[in-house]
């Protein structure tokens, strides 16, 4: 798993499924003592609810499923001005 920070940083996971006990592991690549467990229930459609702990605070997410091909991705820069009235 990889997250991106709103200034594009890039943190890398690692992802341990357990499907007997229904929970995501999800550790740290540089420190493996760190560890955040979700449970999960797959929903209709192939989507998921996740509930958990990160960076040690309670988390709940539903997840939808969507095929690659329907990610938009712009990598444009804007530029905004404000002007005095």
């Amino acid at each position: 798993m990889i997250t991106y920070s709103i200034h594009e940083k890039t943190v890398n996971f690692r992802c341990k499924w357990d499907t007997i006990h229904n929970t995501i592991t999800i550790t740290d690549r540089t420190d493996t003592t760190k560890r955040n467990v979700f449970e999960y229930i797959t929903l209709p459609r192939s989507n998921m609810q996740l509930k958990g702990r990160w960076l040690g605070k309670n988390t709940f997410m539903q997840l939808t499923n969507m095929p690659i091909d329907s990610f938009i991705l712009i990598k444009d820069k804007f530029l905004f001005t404000e002007e005095d009235q």
